[in-house]
């Protein structure tokens, strides 16, 4: 008889949950903005021969916050990019697939928290710098990396957390 797979504790549930709703709604805000911006200046362009100053810049802003804060959403629908490469070549020396899950998740968190991390540095150093064309600072630009970075380490270690969860359940105890 196999036992139901264990749910994620509560709090780790709503918290993931949340997370990921408030990025789609700020990814879907963001497009719209973009989507309407790259539009007007379209028009006022080609009709009023005429030109937004802040559109390309705030286009570019916007593009940045959509892709990396979009590759937090990948990580937590689990539909990230990954190079199968490195799984393929272990998978023969792992007698369990969870271990070279773990393996790969840890891999994929450590790499998004190194960025994360040297990203911040960054941000810093680029916060006091203006942007041209708008208010605001150079340091938006590089912001997103490090949001980005941190929410998708989250969502590869709910992901871990998911996996050990359902492993555990499967394996009959010895």
């Amino acid at each position: 008889m196999t036992a139901r797979p264990q749910a994620l504790p509560a709090w780790l549930n709503v918290l993931s949950r949340r997370l990921r709703q408030a990025n789609e709604w700020a990814v879907i805000a963001m497009m719209a903005v973009m989507v309407f911006v790259v539009s007007l200046e379209v028009v006022m362009r080609y009709v009023f021969a005429s030109s937004l100053i802040f559109a390309s810049e705030l286009s570019r802003l916007l593009f940045v916050w959509v892709v990396f804060l979009g590759l937090a959403l990948a990580a937590a629908s689990g539909k990230e990019v990954a190079i199968r490469l490195l799984p393929d070549l272990l998978k023969a020396h792992f007698r369990s697939g969870l271990i070279l899950a773990l393996v790969t998740r840890s891999a994929g968190i450590s790499l998004m928290l190194l960025l994360a991390v040297v990203n911040w540095e960054f941000v810093v150093a680029n916060w006091h710098r203006p942007l041209n064309s708008m208010p605001g600072n150079a340091g938006l630009f590089h912001l997103p990396l490090t949001i980005g970075a941190v929410l998708t380490a989250f969502h590869l270690a709910v992901g871990a957390v998911e996996a050990m969860l359902s492993r555990a359940v499967e394996s009959p105890a010895p």
